[in-house]
């Protein structure tokens, strides 16, 4: 509930920003007026976002990573057996997120999740929040062994291709993975967000 309320002020304080022509502090200009962004060259993008089942115990959980040109190098649908709150499956997506760069071998890469907190809190290395601090503790130690990982955050309207892949996870029994390429239900949105 507590994730719901701070969601509607955070949409809230955005759209009054957006009224008055200037964002609210801490929200980028670019985040609220232009799409999903490149990563420079060299360095991949991976974006994940979580769907969690209304009255279930099942999280999906969507990753796509891409380089700069857009081009898709890796994308997955994982479906997991859990009941998490909304705060703690976003931060096991990035977990996720993180783990499926490495096994690719597309680092290093900049991680970017639709919930602004999770990505400071990683930044920060603490939430205050005991429920979080194993997942976050995790995220840092992997992510502080590896050259070139960062976190960041996305708006939560330019991050649909992840929420689509998330959305595909509770419609599979096993968890499905792309190399270099990604499912049908996903190409108009990539197409939308190519650079150019």
């Amino acid at each position: 509930m507590q994730d719901m309320v701070c969601w509607s002020k955070d949409f809230i304080a955005d759209f009054r920003s957006l009224e008055r022509g200037s964002p609210r502090e801490g929200v980028q200009r670019n985040e609220l007026f232009c799409c999903w962004q490149p990563p420079e060259d060299g360095v991949y993008k991976a974006n994940c976002d979580t769907v969690v089942e209304m009255g279930g115990n099942r999280v999906g959980v969507g990753t796509i990573i891409r380089d700069s040109t857009g081009a898709v190098f890796a994308s997955c649908s994982q479906i997991l057996k859990a009941n998490f709150s909304i705060t703690v499956a976003k931060l096991v997506a990035v977990q996720k997120c993180l783990h499926f760069g490495m096994d690719c071998g597309l680092i290093p890469c900049m991680i970017e999740s639709d919930e602004a907190s999770v990505a400071k809190w990683i930044n920060d290395g603490d939430n205050g929040n005991y429920e979080c601090d194993t997942l976050i503790s995790d995220i840092s130690s992997t992510s502080s062994n590896l050259n070139g990982v960062t976190f960041g955050h996305i708006h939560k309207r330019f991050n649909k291709v992840a929420q689509t892949l998330a959305k595909n996870a509770l419609g599979i029994s096993e968890d499905a993975y792309w190399k270099e390429d990604y499912p049908g239900s996903i190409s108009k949105k990539i197409e939308a967000n190519m650079p150019g």
